[in-house]
Protein backbone atom coordinates (compact mmCIF):
# COMPACT_ATOMS: atom_id res chain seq x y z
CA UNK A 1 0.00 0.00 0.00
CA UNK A 2 1.09 3.74 -1.00
CA UNK A 3 0.39 6.51 1.78
CA UNK A 4 0.59 9.09 -0.19
CA UNK A 5 1.40 12.99 1.55
CA UNK A 6 1.42 16.22 1.06
CA UNK A 7 2.31 19.10 3.41
CA UNK A 8 -0.05 22.38 2.96
CA UNK A 9 0.11 25.67 4.74
CA UNK A 10 -3.12 26.86 5.32
CA UNK A 11 -2.28 30.46 5.49
CA UNK A 12 -1.09 31.47 2.12
CA UNK A 13 -1.61 28.63 -0.60
CA UNK A 14 -4.74 27.94 -2.18
CA UNK A 15 -6.48 24.48 -3.25
CA UNK A 16 -4.71 24.30 -6.36
CA UNK A 17 -1.58 22.91 -5.37
CA UNK A 18 -3.98 19.80 -3.55
CA UNK A 19 -5.71 19.56 -7.07
CA UNK A 20 -2.11 18.87 -8.59
CA UNK A 21 -1.45 16.30 -6.09
CA UNK A 22 -5.04 14.58 -6.55
CA UNK A 23 -4.12 14.37 -10.66
CA UNK A 24 -0.80 12.79 -9.59
CA UNK A 25 -2.20 10.38 -7.01
CA UNK A 26 -4.83 9.06 -9.42
CA UNK A 27 -2.16 8.38 -12.00
CA UNK A 28 -0.56 5.71 -9.84
CA UNK A 29 -3.12 4.36 -7.00
CA UNK A 30 -3.91 1.61 -6.54
CA UNK A 31 -7.13 0.32 -4.66
CA UNK A 32 -5.96 0.60 -1.07
CA UNK A 33 -3.78 3.62 -1.34
CA UNK A 34 -4.12 6.87 0.62
CA UNK A 35 -4.17 10.35 0.22
CA UNK A 36 -3.09 11.87 3.36
CA UNK A 37 -3.09 15.86 3.75
CA UNK A 38 -0.99 17.59 6.70
CA UNK A 39 -2.45 20.88 6.55
CA UNK A 40 -0.25 23.37 8.68
CA UNK A 41 -1.83 26.31 10.33
CA UNK A 42 -0.50 29.45 12.63
CA UNK A 43 -2.92 28.38 15.24
CA UNK A 44 -3.51 25.95 18.13
CA UNK A 45 -7.72 26.62 17.97
CA UNK A 46 -8.79 23.02 18.18
CA UNK A 47 -12.03 23.93 17.16
CA UNK A 48 -10.76 25.64 13.91
CA UNK A 49 -8.53 22.39 13.92
CA UNK A 50 -11.70 20.34 12.71
CA UNK A 51 -13.27 22.92 10.53
CA UNK A 52 -10.64 22.86 8.47
CA UNK A 53 -10.41 19.16 8.22
CA UNK A 54 -13.97 18.85 7.29
CA UNK A 55 -13.53 22.10 4.81
CA UNK A 56 -10.48 20.04 3.13
CA UNK A 57 -12.49 16.55 3.63
CA UNK A 58 -15.24 17.58 1.43
CA UNK A 59 -12.31 19.24 -1.21
CA UNK A 60 -10.87 15.54 -1.82
CA UNK A 61 -14.16 14.12 -1.94
CA UNK A 62 -15.36 16.05 -4.77
CA UNK A 63 -12.80 15.31 -6.27
CA UNK A 64 -13.13 11.70 -6.41
CA UNK A 65 -10.37 10.91 -3.09
CA UNK A 66 -12.69 8.88 -0.65
CA UNK A 67 -9.58 7.03 0.59
CA UNK A 68 -7.93 9.72 2.73
CA UNK A 69 -6.50 10.61 6.34
CA UNK A 70 -6.08 14.66 6.91
CA UNK A 71 -3.82 16.10 10.12
CA UNK A 72 -3.87 19.55 11.04
CA UNK A 73 -1.35 20.56 12.72
CA UNK A 74 0.65 23.87 14.45
CA UNK A 75 2.73 25.27 12.08
CA UNK A 76 5.98 24.85 13.79
CA UNK A 77 8.07 22.57 11.44
CA UNK A 78 6.71 22.34 7.49
CA UNK A 79 7.87 19.58 5.38
CA UNK A 80 9.58 17.33 7.76
CA UNK A 81 7.02 17.94 10.47
CA UNK A 82 4.95 16.75 8.32
CA UNK A 83 6.62 13.91 7.12
CA UNK A 84 6.81 12.78 11.01
CA UNK A 85 3.41 13.33 11.58
CA UNK A 86 2.37 11.30 8.49
CA UNK A 87 4.51 8.44 9.58
CA UNK A 88 3.53 8.69 13.19
CA UNK A 89 -0.09 8.14 12.16
CA UNK A 90 0.81 4.87 9.94
CA UNK A 91 4.17 3.68 12.03
CA UNK A 92 2.07 0.31 12.74
CA UNK A 93 1.14 -0.75 9.22
CA UNK A 94 2.83 -3.02 7.98
CA UNK A 95 6.27 -2.04 7.53
CA UNK A 96 6.39 -2.93 3.96
CA UNK A 97 4.17 -0.62 3.17
CA UNK A 98 5.43 3.04 1.66
CA UNK A 99 5.05 6.40 2.24
CA UNK A 100 5.83 8.81 -0.26
CA UNK A 101 6.07 12.83 0.86
CA UNK A 102 5.89 16.15 -1.15
CA UNK A 103 6.14 19.48 -0.78
CA UNK A 104 2.51 20.91 -2.16
CA UNK A 105 4.19 22.79 -4.86
CA UNK A 106 6.36 20.02 -5.50
CA UNK A 107 5.10 17.36 -7.79
CA UNK A 108 5.26 14.72 -10.80
CA UNK A 109 5.18 14.66 -14.03
CA UNK A 110 7.25 11.37 -14.98
CA UNK A 111 4.74 8.42 -13.39
CA UNK A 112 7.77 6.23 -13.14
CA UNK A 113 8.95 8.05 -9.92
CA UNK A 114 7.10 5.49 -8.20
CA UNK A 115 8.23 2.53 -9.88
CA UNK A 116 11.57 3.88 -9.75
CA UNK A 117 11.81 4.71 -6.13
CA UNK A 118 10.42 1.05 -4.84
CA UNK A 119 13.64 -0.25 -7.50
CA UNK A 120 15.85 1.48 -5.72
CA UNK A 121 14.71 1.55 -2.49
CA UNK A 122 14.82 -2.59 -2.22
CA UNK A 123 18.04 -3.03 -4.66
CA UNK A 124 20.15 -0.82 -2.61
CA UNK A 125 21.85 0.48 0.95
CA UNK A 126 19.47 3.08 1.42
CA UNK A 127 17.02 3.88 3.82
CA UNK A 128 15.26 6.54 1.66
CA UNK A 129 14.65 8.00 -1.49
CA UNK A 130 15.03 11.91 -2.01
CA UNK A 131 15.19 14.60 -5.19
CA UNK A 132 18.05 16.75 -5.78
CA UNK A 133 18.70 18.86 -8.47
CA UNK A 134 22.43 18.82 -8.85
CA UNK A 135 24.24 16.66 -11.96
CA UNK A 136 26.55 15.22 -9.78
CA UNK A 137 25.13 11.76 -10.38
CA UNK A 138 26.51 8.29 -11.42
CA UNK A 139 24.98 6.00 -13.41
CA UNK A 140 23.61 2.29 -12.09
CA UNK A 141 21.23 -0.38 -13.21
CA UNK A 142 19.98 2.31 -15.37
CA UNK A 143 18.99 4.53 -12.97
CA UNK A 144 20.58 7.79 -11.59
CA UNK A 145 21.86 7.73 -8.29
CA UNK A 146 22.74 11.28 -5.93
CA UNK A 147 26.47 11.58 -5.00
CA UNK A 148 25.35 12.97 -1.39
CA UNK A 149 26.09 16.21 -0.89
CA UNK A 150 28.76 17.45 1.74
CA UNK A 151 29.29 20.49 3.49
CA UNK A 152 31.52 20.89 6.02
CA UNK A 153 31.52 24.48 6.50
CA UNK A 154 28.32 25.80 5.18
CA UNK A 155 27.59 28.40 7.83
CA UNK A 156 30.77 30.11 6.12
CA UNK A 157 28.81 30.87 3.10
CA UNK A 158 27.88 34.27 1.87
CA UNK A 159 24.58 32.86 1.56
CA UNK A 160 24.40 32.43 5.30
CA UNK A 161 24.49 34.80 7.91
CA UNK A 162 23.63 32.22 10.82
CA UNK A 163 25.20 29.37 12.28
CA UNK A 164 24.49 25.68 10.87
CA UNK A 165 26.73 24.04 13.19
CA UNK A 166 25.47 26.18 16.54
CA UNK A 167 21.59 25.38 15.55
CA UNK A 168 21.99 21.53 14.98
CA UNK A 169 23.94 21.18 18.53
CA UNK A 170 21.60 23.32 20.43
CA UNK A 171 18.32 20.80 19.37
CA UNK A 172 20.49 18.04 20.07
CA UNK A 173 20.66 17.14 16.29
CA UNK A 174 23.55 14.70 16.54
CA UNK A 175 25.78 14.56 13.31
CA UNK A 176 28.48 12.52 12.16
CA UNK A 177 31.77 14.31 12.80
CA UNK A 178 29.50 17.52 11.95
CA UNK A 179 29.34 16.65 8.82
CA UNK A 180 25.98 17.61 6.69
CA UNK A 181 24.40 15.19 3.92
CA UNK A 182 21.27 15.85 2.29
CA UNK A 183 19.06 15.59 -0.16
CA UNK A 184 16.66 18.52 -1.42
CA UNK A 185 13.71 18.97 0.25
CA UNK A 186 10.68 18.16 -2.30
CA UNK A 187 10.16 14.61 -2.02
CA UNK A 188 10.87 11.75 0.45
CA UNK A 189 10.21 8.36 0.21
CA UNK A 190 10.53 5.09 2.24
CA UNK A 191 8.56 1.98 3.60
CA UNK A 192 7.01 1.86 7.02
CA UNK A 193 9.67 -0.54 8.18
CA UNK A 194 12.24 2.14 6.99
CA UNK A 195 11.30 5.40 8.93
CA UNK A 196 10.42 3.09 11.97
CA UNK A 197 14.40 2.10 11.82
CA UNK A 198 15.04 5.66 11.60
CA UNK A 199 12.60 6.90 14.26
CA UNK A 200 14.71 4.11 16.73
CA UNK A 201 17.87 5.95 15.77
CA UNK A 202 16.79 9.70 15.94
CA UNK A 203 13.40 9.98 17.74
CA UNK A 204 10.97 12.73 15.92
CA UNK A 205 12.65 13.94 12.72
CA UNK A 206 11.76 17.63 13.41
CA UNK A 207 13.83 18.68 16.26
CA UNK A 208 12.42 22.20 16.65
CA UNK A 209 10.36 24.12 19.27
CA UNK A 210 6.99 22.62 18.64
CA UNK A 211 5.22 25.59 20.48
CA UNK A 212 7.08 28.04 18.31
CA UNK A 213 6.25 29.53 14.39
CA UNK A 214 8.04 27.73 11.62
CA UNK A 215 10.94 30.47 10.36
CA UNK A 216 11.79 29.33 6.54
CA UNK A 217 16.07 28.85 7.52
CA UNK A 218 15.94 27.52 10.88
CA UNK A 219 12.98 25.02 10.27
CA UNK A 220 12.34 24.88 6.84
CA UNK A 221 16.23 24.11 6.04
CA UNK A 222 18.34 23.93 8.96
CA UNK A 223 16.16 21.27 11.07
CA UNK A 224 14.98 19.97 8.45
CA UNK A 225 15.72 19.71 4.93
CA UNK A 226 19.69 19.47 5.66
CA UNK A 227 19.27 18.91 9.42
CA UNK A 228 16.86 15.56 9.22
CA UNK A 229 18.87 14.06 6.12
CA UNK A 230 22.24 14.84 7.68
CA UNK A 231 20.73 12.81 12.01
CA UNK A 232 19.99 10.07 9.18
CA UNK A 233 23.38 9.82 7.60
CA UNK A 234 25.06 9.15 11.14
CA UNK A 235 23.47 5.47 10.44
CA UNK A 236 22.01 5.34 7.49
CA UNK A 237 22.75 5.85 3.58
CA UNK A 238 20.09 7.59 1.23
CA UNK A 239 19.84 8.55 -2.48
CA UNK A 240 17.83 10.85 -4.45
CA UNK A 241 16.08 10.94 -8.03
CA UNK A 242 17.09 14.05 -9.84
CA UNK A 243 14.54 16.18 -9.85
CA UNK A 244 14.25 17.40 -13.84
CA UNK A 245 13.78 13.74 -14.75
CA UNK A 246 10.96 13.68 -12.26
CA UNK A 247 9.27 16.64 -10.50
CA UNK A 248 7.94 20.17 -10.85
CA UNK A 249 8.63 22.55 -8.35
CA UNK A 250 6.23 25.70 -8.76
Amino acid sequence: MLIYGICYYYKTNTGQNIINHIKCFNNIKKDNDIFCLNIMIDSFDKKLYIEIENKFGELLQLNGILNYKILVDFNSGGTVLGLYNTFNYFKNNSENDYIAFFEEDFYSFNDNWLNHSINILNNNDYIYIGEHTTEDIVKKNNYLYLKEKNVYDMDKSNCWKISFSNILHNHKCELDNNKLCWTDGGYYFSSIGNFNKIYEKIGIFHKGNSEKKYDHEIDGIILGEVGFPSQIKKFFNFTGLLRNKYFIHK
